[in-house]
């Protein structure tokens, strides 16, 4: 595996998830992945928001010229190979930032669905405030997705905030965020040529398990899902929310799936 990035940290993290129909689910992801059910028998598909602070490439000399830290909103799911020599993780539909590097370089490099964005955030206490804002902006011909925006206020009650601990391992909250790779394909060109990769590759994460406890929405308007996931969601059920203070040492490696 070659290690590719490093973060100092994912700080003030918001997850939100809908159960959503597992068969469309699985018609929307590429050759080589299935649908990975939660505990609770269901598919889901998630929105976080976070900031990314300290992210440095790779090369390490490039450490003092590079350090960036942003606001970030991914759209995901999670999956696994529809092999066994692979252990589940998570597929992006969509990653938002509000530095134009990462997008870039994220785009070129791995071809991930990157878009870059406005996003401003506050905390007051126990309170949170999340608001992103992407316009029209794409980077290839095929996308047809317009404006996505996420607009979401949240609070921590107080004994939850006493107690957040890393999930335990059956739960819903640790199947959401105890997650230490991503799935991503086709490669790009890049990829292909110094690596050798064909299909599906696979990026490895490594960082301490998450703290983790429920979060209660105040307020919450969203069109970061695209159409073709709003349109699969499981009408009636609520979201469920959590939120992490965040991890740290977040490093990256990446391989052929």
């Amino acid at each position: 595996m070659i290690e590719f990035m490093h973060h100092e940290s994912w700080d003030q993290t918001l997850f939100i998830h809908y159960a959503v129909d597992k068969e469309k689910l699985q018609a929307l992801l590429p050759p080589g992945l299935i649908v990975d059910v939660a505990p609770d028998g269901r598919a889901y598909v998630g929105i976080v928001a976070l900031t990314e602070s300290g992210i440095v490439p790779y090369p390490k000399w490039l450490c003092r010229w590079l350090p960036l830290s942003h606001h970030a909103v991914n759209v995901r799911t999670y999956v696994k190979p529809n092999h066994d020599s692979g252990p589940s993780g998570i597929f992006f539909f969509s990653l938002d930032c509000t530095q134009l590097l990462p997008v870039l370089g994220a785009r070129l490099l791995f071809g991930l669905p990157y878009f870059w964005t406005k996003m401003t955030r506050s905390v007051a206490a126990d309170e949170f405030s999340f608001h992103s804002c992407r316009r029209r902006l794409h980077f290839n011909s095929s996308s047809s997705e317009g404006d996505a925006s996420l607009q979401v206020e949240w609070e921590i009650d107080e004994n939850e905030r006493s107690t957040i601990v890393p999930a335990e391992p059956t739960t819903l909250g640790a199947f959401f965020v105890e997650r230490y790779c991503l799935y991503q394909g086709p490669p790009t060109w890049i990829l292909q040529l110094l690596l050798g990769i064909r299909t599906l590759w696979r990026g490895s994460i490594s960082h301490a398990p998450w703290p983790l406890c429920t979060a209660r929405i105040r307020h919450l308007h969203q069109t970061v899902l695209p159409s073709f996931l709003a349109s699969i969601v499981l009408s009636g059920i609520e979201p469920l929310t959590h939120y992490s203070p965040g991890v740290s040492g977040i490093r990256f490696w990446i391989k052929d799936a």
